[in-house]
C-alpha cells in the first residue's frame, strides 16, 4: 500500500479508502471487525462511514479499540437535516452536530478525522460551510468536506470554507471532471476520488465484447483499440484493479474510495496502488474514453 498527503491538511492516508455502509451480507458487528482487520493488515488506514447504522458503528469501534487514534483517518458522511423552517436540504448546526456526536458515542472515538456533507444543494453551500465550521471549531472533527458529483462541487470549490472534496473520478471521467479535480487541488483542497468504478462498468465490458472483430484500426492486435475490452482482458489485472490504479494516476487525488468488497478481493485491491500499470494500458483507456466522447463523424475526420 502507498500513502499520500490529503491536500494541505497534513494528513497522510492510504491510497485506498474503504467505505463502510450497511450491507445485508454483513449482518453482524463481527463481520465488520473482520473486514476492517483485513483492511488494516493490508495497509489501509483510511475509512469512511456512509449511512451508518449501529452494526457498522459497533464493528468499527471494536476493530479500532486497540489502534492508536492518530494512526487512522476516519471520516463520516453526513446527510442534510431540516432547519428551523423545515426547509428541505437545510444544514442546521444542531442536526449535523447530533450526527457527529452520535458517531463518536457509538464508536468510542475521541474525534472524527473528517465530516463530509453528502450532496448539499448548490444554494446551501455557504450555510453548510458555516455549520460545519462551527463543529470543527469544537474539536469534534478535524476537517470538513463535501461529497458531490453535481453543481455543488463548483460552489464548494469557490466557497473556500471546506478542507476536502470527494468527487467521482474513473476511466470514463470527462475533461470537465478532470478540470474540477485540478481546480480543487489548486485551491488547496484535499481531493478524494469517489466512484472509481464506472456505474455502467459491466455494460462497458459487454458492449466491447459485442463489437465486430476488426472494427477498430483494421483488426489484428489493434482490433480492440477504442473499446473497454481491456477491462476484461488485461493479464494479471481485474477490472476493479485497473480502475483503482488508473484513478491514482491523477496526482491531485489523495485517496480513492472503494465500496467494501469480499476480504479476498480487498487484499488484491490493496496491492493495486503499488503495481505498475501494464505498458500501453493508460493509452487504451484514453482511446476508449475518446471514442465514447467523440461523435463517429468527427472520429472519421480525425
Amino acid at each position: 500500500m502507498r500513502y499520500r498527503p490529503l491536500g494541505p491538511s497534513g494528513a497522510i492516508v492510504s491510497a485506498i479508502t474503504l467505505t463502510l455502509a450497511p450491507d445485508p451480507a454483513r449482518p453482524r458487528a463481527s463481520d465488520w471487525v473482520a473486514l476492517i482487520y483485513a483492511a488494516l493488515e493490508s495497509g489501509m488506514n483510511s475509512f469512511e462511514v456512509i449511512h451508518a447504522d449501529q452494526t457498522v458503528m459497533d464493528g468499527l469501534g471494536a476493530a479500532l479499540a486497540a489502534v492508536e487514534r492518530d494512526l487512522v483517518f476516519i471520516s463520516l458522511r453526513l446527510g442534510p437535516t431540516p432547519g428551523p423552517d423545515g426547509r428541505r436540504g437545510a444544514f442546521s448546526i444542531d442536526g449535523l452536530a447530533a450526527q457527529v456526536q452520535a458517531a463518536l458515542a457509538q464508536t468510542g472515538l475521541s474525534y472524527l478525522s473528517a465530516a463530509v456533507l453528502d450532496e448539499p444543494p448548490a444554494d446551501s453551500v455557504g450555510e453548510a460551510a458555516e455549520a460545519l465550521g462551527q463543529i470543527k471549531a469544537s474539536g469534534a472533527v478535524l476537517l470538513t468536506g463535501v461529497a458531490s458529483d453535481g453543481a455543488a462541487l463548483d460552489a464548494c470549490i469557490a466557497n473556500g470554507g471546506f478542507d476536502l472534496l470527494a468527487m467521482p473520478f474513473n476511466i470514463t471521467s470527462t475533461w470537465r471532471e478532470r478540470n474540477r479535480v485540478r481546480e480543487a487541488s489548486a485551491r488547496d483542497l484535499g481531493v478524494i476520488g469517489s466512484r472509481p468504478y464506472p456505474r455502467d462498468m459491466a455494460q462497458l465490458i459487454e458492449a466491447s465484447k459485442l463489437k465486430p472483430a476488426g472494427e477498430h484500426r483494421g483488426g489484428g492486435a489493434l482490433a480492440d483499440v477504442g473499446t473497454y475490452a481491456f477491462l476484461n482482458s488485461t493479464p494479471g489485472w481485474t477490472a476493479e484493479e485497473i480502475c483503482v490504479a488508473y484513478a491514482l494516476t491523477e496526482p491531485a487525488i489523495g485517496t480513492v474510495q472503494i465500496p467494501a468488497p469480499p476480504i479476498r478481493m480487498l487484499e488484491s485491491l490493496a496491492d493495486a496502488p503499488s503495481r505498475e500499470m501494464p505498458p500501453g494500458l493508460s493509452a487504451q483507456i484514453e482511446m476508449a474514453r475518446f471514442s465514447t466522447e467523440t461523435p463517429p463523424e468527427q472520429m472519421r475526420r480525425a
